[in-house]
């Protein structure tokens, strides 16, 4: 992966937008700085692919639709790249019409090494978007999903799903996801030697 010189930082959200039609990675857009994300693992494309096919398949018969690979106006400094991402009825795009500002869902697929961002700065720059109801995190390493919902302003239940044999639902959507569909094929890493 290529470097960005020190002097493209700070840039303006335009300048970001420009730089990300022709980069060859993709990148967040974090307080004027051009952030580039890590490429993707075999096991978070097949996860990608099981939860957008269940997103899309859903969607045909309700008022939303799913989305991903475009970007999030989280604030006016922060341009966020989720996963997917669900909106309710027809998704506005801000002023750039690069990004939405209205998530009603976003899933984030996590690595090892993105888990404490996205559990941690991602998620309370996403909490200031009005419209997000869920935030649902997939650990791509183990069966492992925590949905965040909305109960007020200052206000998330988190809830746990870590069996494969279950199931977990998004609330806002009236739907259930099957664990065992959307970990299907994805290969675990080996157990630790407990010797």
């Amino acid at each position: 992966m290529g470097m960005l010189p020190a002097a493209v930082n700070p840039v303006s959200v335009e300048q970001f937008f420009e730089f990300e039609s022709c980069a060859q990675w993709r990148n967040e857009y974090r307080d004027g700085t051009i952030v580039p994300l890590e490429p993707n693992s075999l096991n978070h494309g097949r996860i990608s692919m099981r939860l957008g096919s269940f997103l899309h398949d859903a969607a045909n018969d309700r008022a939303y639709q799913a989305l991903g690979g475009i970007h999030v106006r989280a604030t006016a400094r922060h341009y966020l790249l989720p996963n997917s991402l669900v909106v309710g009825g027809q998704p506005e795009l801000d002023s750039t019409r690069e990004a939405i500002t209205n998530p009603m869902v976003i899933f984030e697929i996590l690595s090892p090494s993105t888990m404490d961002y996205a559990w941690g700065s991602k998620f309370a720059t996403y909490r200031k978007l009005e419209s997000l109801a869920e935030y649902v995190l997939i650990a791509e390493d183990k069966p492992d999903v925590c949905v965040f919902r909305k109960l007020s302003e200052r206000e998330w239940l988190l809830t746990i799903h870590n069996d494969l044999e279950g199931s977990f639902p998004i609330a806002s959507l009236g739907v259930e996801l099957s664990m065992k569909e959307l970990y299907a094929r994805v290969e675990w890493p080996p157990e630790p030697d407990q010797s």
